[in-house]
């Protein structure tokens, strides 16, 4: 008739089987409007010049036009921090709300968080430095190889390049998210027999 079966009983003090948790939901909508807002940004999706920085309206010169790069970078890396901060933190008070267990593993996440984000926002705001220096060392050894009659190197357009850094930046700052689910997700404690 189309209906579902019904569970078997669980046996006398197995733990019983959760659901995904509901924050799985919010985490997985944010994953993915970030990735897609990082796809579909116009700049760095756009084509142009490879191994170069394509002038822009109303701008003049390589530098301000790498400037708008480094701004689209930063925007991206902003609404990342802001929104998938503020998913840790429900998931932390989830976890918290669930039993003691769930409690010290939140204050773990926590002091964690805290002890390594100065480090990790200091490497990941030099993302766009780095790919700045990048492009200029594929430039320069473009000319050179011009200078000398040989093939250059494969040139890669620095939009292109700054939606991968982008990308793994965000599977970066998702993996503690994934394991405060995946502790979410855990099976409840064993019941007692009657």
């Amino acid at each position: 008739d189309g209906t579902a079966p019904a569970a078997a009983p669980a046996r006398p003090g197995a733990p019983a089987l959760r659901p995904p948790p509901p924050e799985a939901e919010a985490c997985a909508r944010a994953r993915q409007a970030l990735a897609r807002a990082i796809t579909e940004d116009d700049l760095l999706g756009a084509d142009g010049p490879p191994a170069a920085w394509p002038p822009l309206p109303g701008q003049g010169g390589r530098a301000s036009a790498f400037s708008a790069y480094r701004q689209a970078m930063q925007a991206h890396q902003r609404r990342m921090a802001e929104r998938l901060g503020m998913l840790r933190t429900a998931l932390r008070q989830a976890l918290a709300r669930r039993s003691p267990a769930g409690a010290t593993l939140a204050r773990l996440d926590e002091a964690l968080e805290q002890a390594l984000a100065p480090r990790e926002r200091h490497l990941l705001d030099q993302l766009p430095s780095w790919l700045e220096q990048h492009q200029r060392r594929q430039q320069a050894a473009a000319r050179r190889a011009e200078a000398d009659g040989a093939t250059p190197p494969p040139p890669v357009h620095a939009g292109r390049l700054a939606q991968q850094l982008l990308l793994a930046e965000l599977a970066l700052r998702m993996q503690p998210i994934d394991g405060l689910l995946a502790a979410l997700a855990e099976p409840a404690a064993p019941q007692p027999p009657p």
